[in-house]
């Protein structure tokens, strides 16, 4: 984009679970193996250096530390596959397509966090969040991988939409959120819980006002902003921990 722009979220949506993996054949067991290889780190201006950034900067590396790649996600798991890419950093809602599809055609190793690194980061960034994606959401998991929620998906709008509008858009989505999760179990995530979380997007006033009027809004009594709510500590963010089901 050439200029910034004003916007406001509407709701919070799924997760995006995002994680290194690699063909087993590679050896790569922690992140910190990356340094030197060859690694897709996401499609060219596709703005994942955000979070990557911190990611490899939490374990000590940095993308100077490898040779970055460019690539979607389909693309990416095809550079594995032809050996043309050591690792890959893929995510989305889960089950992820292409992780799906990397399972189904190769022995895929999901690179760890390093447990202190992925606390530290969770106390650091309003946008990361833990996330253990069980065990039989992939085929080549033998075990609950301990992940990280990079920044949730969310519908947004312009600052300057009708607050009437914001309200009423609002609405209709909690209300058919069931028939939403019918088509995508992502839809799952638009409940009391999550719909009105705050990730670093400040919402519309028009979506506030429905979720305090269905009584799922965080911030307290006072008119507290939900951007103004007090960050969890270390161990609140750890204990509210989120598994796939």
């Amino acid at each position: 984009w050439d200029k910034k722009y004003d916007i406001r979220a509407i709701v919070t949506l799924a997760p995006n679970v995002a994680m290194f993996i690699t063909k087993k054949e590679t050896g790569i067991n922690s992140i910190a193996e990356l340094k030197g290889k060859r690694v897709v780190v996401g499609p060219s201006g596709a703005g994942f250096e955000m979070f990557v950034g911190p990611l490899l900067k939490g374990h000590g590396l940095t993308y100077s530390d490898f040779s970055p790649l460019n690539n979607t996600q389909g693309g990416a798991v095809d550079l594995l596959a032809d050996g043309n890419a050591d690792a890959a950093f893929l995510g989305g809602a889960v089950p992820t397509g292409a992780v799906t599809q990397a399972c189904s055609s190769h022995d895929i190793v999901f690179i760890p966090f390093d447990s202190a690194v992925r606390k530290k980061l969770v106390a650091d960034y309003e946008f990361f969040q833990p996330f253990t994606i069980a065990k039989d959401k992939y085929s080549d998991l033998d075990k609950d991988f301990e992940g990280l929620n990079v920044g949730s998906m969310h519908l947004i709008t312009s600052a300057g939409l009708d607050d009437e509008v914001a309200y009423q858009l609002t609405k209709t989505i909690w209300e058919q959120r069931a028939e939403i999760a019918g088509k995508h179990p992502a839809g799952r995530a638009i409940n009391e819980g999550n719909a009105a979380r705050y990730t670093g997007t400040e919402f519309h006033s028009g979506a506030v006002r429905f979720y305090k009027e269905i009584g799922i809004w965080p911030a307290g009594d006072d008119g507290e902003s939900a951007a103004d709510a007090e960050t969890p500590s270390d161990d609140a963010s750890e204990a509210k921990d989120v598994k796939a089901k």
